[in-house]
């Protein structure tokens, strides 16, 4: 009986039980690993790319330093949303004047 249990308790116990819990975290912990270091970070390093491209190129090109030239984009923008508000709503310049 006791080498029955005791066999019970390697195979069975230490073998599935103790060992299998162990592979399973292991395996999950690799998986977790090559997950976070290629998606999760590449992600993250994509938009860092991203955002140095545009930093270096578009936003530079609009970064004079001037006050007039910033306040023309504040004004382009607000006509630009105004354009898109009304062309949504169906407003035109018509209905507005009648």
């Amino acid at each position: 009986m006791g080498t029955t249990l005791g066999a019970f308790d390697v195979g069975v116990i230490d073998g599935l039980g103790v060992n299998g819990a162990g592979w399973v975290a292991r395996a999950s912990s690799s998986l977790s690993m090559v997950w976070d270091s290629w998606i999760i970070d590449g992600l993250v390093n994509l938009g860092a790319i991203i955002t140095s491209l545009f930093s270096q190129f578009v936003v530079r090109r609009i970064q004079t330093g001037r006050v007039s030239n910033y306040a023309l984009l504040i004004v382009l923008g607000v006509l630009v949303f105004l354009g898109y508000y009304l062309r949504v709503t169906g407003v035109t310049l018509h209905n507005v004047l009648h």
